[in-house]
């Protein structure tokens, strides 16, 4: 999933037109960002104290780095209600992954159990974050690069077959 890169300018410009009692639609074709994108900055603004109407000096540098990093892709986040369900009821779904029981059969104990389905990628990512001890796949190693001219890396690329002009050679 590619992300775009975070604009301080526009998310201030946002938060200046909404706070002067606009529409998140009205925002948004003003600003030429997405509605859905202008209600994201608004609520995490709002969550943050920020009101309309308020005094255009609470707009400031520090707020607006707050909603930057509140609405960051991939940025910590408190926990939401289902994975609070997961772990209000952790020792269950222990218990059942020490049966040898598989995510999709632990959602449907836990559903019958306490009435509340939780999905299964969220269970998934559970079981992975508080349960499994595993080595983290894809970490980079972190190599020295030594002076230029001591190394020489050769990549070997086979693209395919071709025909060779004027020969008629079939090569590689």
């Amino acid at each position: 999933m590619a992300y775009r890169e975070l604009c301080v300018i526009e998310v201030k410009e946002v938060l200046r037109i909404w706070s002067a009692g606009r529409s998140y639609r009205a925002v948004a074709r003003q600003s030429g960002v997405d509605r859905k994108t202008v209600r994201r900055y608004v609520e995490t603004a709002r969550a943050l104290g920020f009101a309309r109407g308020g005094d255009s000096r609470a707009l400031d540098d520090a707020l607006v780095a707050a909603v930057v990093s509140g609405v960051r892709p991939g940025g910590r986040r408190e926990a939401q209600a289902m994975r609070l369900h997961c772990r209000t009821h952790r020792a269950l779904i222990e218990g059942w992954l020490g049966e040898g029981c598989k995510g999709p059969k632990v959602v449907k104990l836990l559903g019958r159990h306490t009435g509340v389905v939780v999905p299964l990628r969220t269970l998934q990512r559970f079981i992975t974050e508080e349960f499994e001890e595993t080595e983290r796949r894809g970490e980079t190693v972190r190599i020295v690069d030594p002076p230029p001219g001591q190394v020489l890396e050769v990549d070997f690329l086979e693209l395919g077959v071709f025909e060779e002009r004027g020969s008629g050679r079939r090569r590689k």
